[in-house]
Formats: C-alpha cells, sequence, structure tokens
C-alpha cells in the first residue's frame, strides 16, 4: 500500500488522475479505497519530516569548456541533523558507551568505535 501510494504521490499525476486511478476495480480490491484514501495518503505525506534541501554552486575550471559546471549538494550538518531527528531511527541510534563482549562468559572484551 504505501509503495503504491508514494509512487502515486512522486508520479507527477494531477490528484484528479490519482483518483480517477485509486477508483479503478482492481486498485479498489486491493486494500484502497479511493477519495478518502487519498486524503489520507496526501495528509500522511505532508506530515513526513522533509530531508535537507540540494543547494548548488557553478565551478568555472581553469580549462575552457562547453557548459558551465554545476555541483549539487547538501549541507552535512542538515542531513545529520535530519537522520538524528528522523523517527525511524530513533530506536537504533545510542550515545551512551556499552560494554560487548566476545563470549557469554564475558572474557574477552570487544573495543570498537
Amino acid at each position: 500500500e504505501w509503495q503504491l501510494g508514494s509512487w502515486l504521490l512522486c508520479s507527477g499525476l494531477s490528484m484528479a488522475r490519482i483518483e480517477s486511478f485509486l477508483k479503478l476495480d482492481l486498485v479498489g480490491t486491493h486494500h484502497i479505497h479511493a477519495s478518502s484514501c487519498l486524503i489520507q495518503l496526501c495528509l500522511c505525506a505532508e506530515m513526513l519530516p522533509s530531508g535537507p534541501l540540494w543547494k548548488s554552486l557553478l565551478i568555472r575550471p581553469m580549462v575552457p569548456t562547453k557548459h558551465t559546471i554545476a555541483l549539487y549538494y547538501r549541507d552535512p550538518i542538515d542531513c545529520i541533523q535530519a537522520l538524528l531527528s528522523h523517527p525511524f531511527f530513533e530506536h537504533h541510534i545510542l550515545f551512551v558507551p556499552q560494554k560487548v563482549w566476545s563470549m557469554a562468559s564475558q572474557l574477552v572484551r570487544v573495543y570498537n568505535e
């Protein structure tokens, strides 16, 4: 369901086209309920956290070229902030040191970054 909804929102189709797609009998039998589902899908997509914005920088090389070169990048600090504040990673990121042992008898301790 989520993959279909994500594809529909990113497809560039108008809301009228998406709604007509969702009203098809084939789609209706696969857990999607036309108009109300479309509205819920749009609301859920708007609530998702957005990622960092892309930036661009025009580069003028020392050697002449036919076209200017554009470098596209994202601010690394913004990327780290987005990752650390994303709800998906909330329970997977730890900042507290942990002791890890190679065996249950705790004879050899594992040191890692």
